[in-house]
C-alpha cells in the first residue's frame, strides 16, 4: 500500500493545475503551416470497396452495443491487485487523476480534427471545404473499423479499469469511477488510444498521399504533431487510472492499423489523373516524425517529477 501511495501522489501532481494544457500545446501547437497546393488531390471512391468497409465497421459497433461485458461485483476495498499478471500494469494502480482524464477527452477532440485542419490547409483556396468532405468518408471508414473492433474487444475480454482496484475511500467522486457501471469493466483495449491513433495516423498518412511532392520536413513536422497528439492521449488515459499500459498499446495498434490501411486501399487522383506516387524518404520522414512525437511525450512524462 505504501507503493500504491507513492504512485497516487506522484501521479496527482504531474498535471494539476494546469499541466494538461501542457499535453494539449506539446501536440496541437506543433501542427506545421502547410501552403496550399495548386491542384487538388483526392481519394477515389468505389462502392466495391467502400460499401464493404462501411458496413463492416456498423455491423462490428452495432454487435457491441448489444453486448455486456462481464460485470462483477467490486468490495469496498477494490479488487485484488495481484490478479494483474504484468508489473508494469499493476504499477500504476492508484492513478486516479481526473484532471487527466477531462485532458484526455479535449486530446481526442483536437487529433479528430487533425486530419482536416491538414487537408483543409493543403487543398486549393477554393476547395477546402470539399477536400475535407473527402476526408470526411475516408476517416469515418477508418473509425468505424477501427472503433468496431475496439466495441467487441472491451466487451469479449471484460478487463476490469485500474480504479477498480482502488478502495471506496480512494476513488474519485465522479461518473467515470463508478465500480458499479457496465464500462468499469471495459478497460481493454484503450478506446481513447485507438481512436487518437487512428485520427493521427490517418492524417498523417493522407497528408503524404496528398502532397508527395513536399519537402520531408513537412512530412516529418506533421508525423511530430500526430504523434504528440495521440501519445499525450494515450498517457492520459493511464495517468488518469481508466487503462493499464497494455490497454493503451492494444488500443494503439488497432488505432495505426485502421488509419494506415483506409487510405493505402484507395487510389488518389488529381482530375482523372493518377497522383503522383510519394517517394520512400516522404514516407520514412512522416514514420519518424510520428515515432520521435511520441518519445517525446513519454520522455516529457518521465521526466515531470512529483
Amino acid at each position: 500500500m505504501h507503493r500504491l501511495g507513492q504512485v497516487a501522489k506522484r501521479t496527482t501532481s504531474r498535471f494539476k493545475p494546469n499541466g494538461w494544457r501542457v499535453a494539449l500545446a506539446a501536440g496541437s501547437l506543433l501542427v506545421p503551416v502547410v501552403t496550399a497546393q495548386a491542384e487538388a488531390v483526392r481519394p477515389q471512391f468505389s462502392r466495391r470497396l467502400d460499401a464493404p468497409l462501411l458496413a463492416s465497421g456498423v455491423a462490428l459497433t452495432t454487435i457491441a452495443i448489444f453486448a455486456s461485458p462481464e460485470v462483477r461485483s467490486v468490495p469496498d476495498a477494490g479488487l485484488d491487485p495481484a490478479a494483474i499478471h504484468l508489473d508494469f500494469d499493476r504499477d500504476i494502480v492508484g492513478n486516479r487523476d481526473v484532471d487527466a482524464h477531462t485532458a484526455s477527452d479535449v486530446l481526442l477532440y483536437s487529433a479528430c480534427a487533425f486530419p482536416f485542419a491538414l487537408s483543409f490547409a493543403s487543398a486549393p483556396s477554393g476547395e477546402r471545404w470539399s477536400a475535407s468532405l473527402d476526408r470526411t468518408v475516408l476517416f469515418v471508414e477508418s473509425l468505424a473499423l477501427a472503433g468496431g473492433i475496439t466495441a467487441v474487444a472491451k466487451v469479449v475480454v471484460s478487463r476490469p479499469r485500474p480504479y477498480t482496484y482502488l478502495s471506496i475511500s480512494e476513488r474519485p467522486d465522479h461518473s467515470k469511477y463508478d465500480v458499479q457501471a457496465s464500462r468499469a469493466f471495459e478497460s481493454m483495449p484503450s478506446g481513447h488510444a485507438t481512436t487518437t491513433w487512428c485520427a493521427a495516423s490517418f492524417g498523417v498518412v493522407d497528408h503524404v498521399l496528398t502532397r508527395p511532392a513536399a519537402d520531408w520536413k513537412e512530412h516529418a513536422a506533421v508525423g511530430f504533431a500526430g504523434g504528440a497528439l495521440a501519445a499525450s492521449a494515450s498517457v492520459l488515459r493511464v495517468e488518469a487510472g481508466q487503462h493499464f499500459p497494455t490497454d493503451v498499446l492494444v488500443g494503439t495498434g488497432i488505432g495505426i492499423a485502421g488509419g494506415v490501411t483506409i487510405p493505402l486501399l484507395h487510389r488518389y487522383v488529381i482530375g482523372n489523373e493518377p497522383a503522383p506516387s510519394p517517394s520512400r524518404d516522404s514516407w520514412l520522414a512522416a514514420a519518424a516524425g510520428m515515432a520521435a512525437g511520441t518519445v517525446a511525450v513519454l520522455l516529457v512524462n518521465a521526466a515531470v517529477g512529483p
